[in-house]
């Protein structure tokens, strides 16, 4: 849209003033003295303000679903954080969602998302409160996450990867401290790219803070068909806490850090 600004002398009679909204027109305003020309461009927008949505459709429900998000009733974008805190929605196959930071589990009960298309997310947090859960399953889907991914914060956390998944992340922590018990399961067919650290977990008091991993496959070793190989790190660390993910500043150690074992085990078949 575009607007003319017209001042005209006393005595004269100003022009009707009007606005189209679809095509260019000009805005004439009456003043007292002088002549002057001004015009100007407007362009609308679309883009939502970035928000937190929480699900509050049925068991099930599309992810697509407007009416569904609360409370703008608009589907989440690539800047917007996500709550679902009950049996929540699925992503379907051959659609692709996004989402900032993504909370199942947020309130006491339980969260659940089902991915079978395409998921880009910034962070995942799954069982992030006691007395929550939070499951998110992925099936013959692609899922990138650019930060980290907390497994049973304070809650109750499950990760599953299959049917020929492919899943990357930066840290994923498998259970977290106090009542925070967290499971990832990655079967034959899929894959999960780390580009740090995987964390699981592990409490001896019967308290929480459990981490489990449960990996549904191995690579087959050339020549050999009695064992297989996994390569695996385990990192101790002394008065610092799982969640905050201590390993390296730069070239050196956290100061946390009292061990880090970087190794291959052989798995008999």
């Amino acid at each position: 849209m575009s607007a003319c600004f017209c001042h005209v002398s006393e005595g004269e009679t100003c022009p009707t003033a009007e606005m189209r909204a679809l095509t260019p027109s000009r805005l004439f305003v009456c003043g007292t003295a002088g002549l002057f020309f001004f015009i100007f461009s407007l362009a609308a927008t679309s883009e939502a303000i970035a928000e937190t949505l929480l699900w509050t459709g049925s068991d099930g429900g599309d992810w697509f679903a407007d009416a569904d998000w609360g409370p703008s009733r608009r589907v989440p974008g690539a800047s917007d954080d996500v709550m679902i805190d009950t049996y929540g929605p699925v992503i379907t196959i051959g659609t692709s969602a996004k989402a900032r930071e993504l909370l199942i589990g947020t309130a006491p009960g339980a969260g659940t998302l089902v991915v079978q298309g395409g998921l880009q997310t910034d962070s995942v947090f799954l069982g992030a409160v006691s007395g929550a859960s939070g499951t998110a399953s992925f099936i013959g889907a692609k899922w990138q996450n650019d930060g980290d991914v907390s497994i049973g914060g304070s809650g109750v956390g499950n990760l599953s990867l299959l049917h020929g998944t492919t899943a990357s992340s930066k840290n994923v922590l498998i259970g977290g401290s106090g009542t925070g018990n967290g499971s990832l399961k990655l079967d034959n067919s899929s894959t999960l790219t780390t580009s740090d650290t995987v964390f699981v977990s592990g409490s001896s008091s019967g308290a929480g803070g459990g981490g489990n991993l449960e990996v549904l496959g191995a690579s087959e070793l050339p020549g050999r068909r009695d064992v297989g190989a996994l390569r695996l790190r385990t990192v101790a660390t002394k008065d610092r806490p799982c969640p905050d993910f201590p390993y390296k500043d730069g070239e050196d150690y956290d100061p946390t850090v009292l061990l880090d074992l970087d190794y291959w085990a052989l798995i008999p078949r």
